[in-house]
This record gives structure tokens, C-alpha cells and sequence, in this order.
């Protein structure tokens, strides 16, 4: 999907001239213009978060979140050296358990 250029620089504008004039601070206009780009983003771009994220997310060991890797029970998706898991890979892990 194709985003129109014309309307997000219109958004960022529109948004800065409000800072400008007082009505947003900085921070949030940084804020807002983070969240515009967030919204914009693709539904085709995963999640892929790191393992430390999702063994905070999840209040679990290291050791045990490497163990469902290895025993592929969550899949990984691997860039050189670095690991990344798909959020929707560890909702439908969690949606499995559920039923089981």
C-alpha cells in the first residue's frame, strides 16, 4: 500500500505550525509526529520484537524463552547474529496454550 507523500507533509506542517504558535510543545509534537509515522506504517510490516523485550513482556527466563525457540515452538526470524520474534507468532503461541 502506497501512502500520498502530499497528505503526510501536510499532517507534519500542520502540526509543526501548531508548535510554532504555541499550542503544542515540542515534546509533543515530536510525540505526535512519531505516532503519525507509527499509524502510517503497513499492516504487512511485523512486530518483531527482541528476546529481551519478551521475556520482560512475559516475566520468564531467558533460558526458558531459548528452550520454545529451540523446540520450535515459537518461531524466530534470524538478521546475521541478531534474533527477532513476530508478535503475532508469540499471540498465536499464547492463543495455543489457551486451548490446550
Amino acid at each position: 500500500m502506497q501512502y500520498d507523500n502530499h497528505q503526510i507533509n501536510i499532517c507534519k506542517k500542520t502540526l509543526r505550525h501548531l508548535a510554532e504558535i504555541g499550542v503544542l510543545s515540542d515534546d509533543s509534537l515530536n510525540a505526535m509526529i512519531c505516532t503519525l509515522r507509527q499509524s502510517l506504517k503497513p499492516s504487512y510490516y511485523p512486530n518483531l520484537l527482541k528476546k529481551e523485550k519478551v521475556i520482560e513482556i512475559f516475566d520468564v527466563t531467558m533460558p526458558t524463552l531459548n528452550n520454545l525457540i529451540k523446540e520450535e515452538k515459537i518461531p524466530v526470524i534470524r538478521f546475521g547474529g541478531s534474533v527477532r520474534i513476530d508478535e503475532k507468532d508469540l499471540i498465536m503461541y499464547i492463543e495455543q496454550k489457551k486451548a490446550s
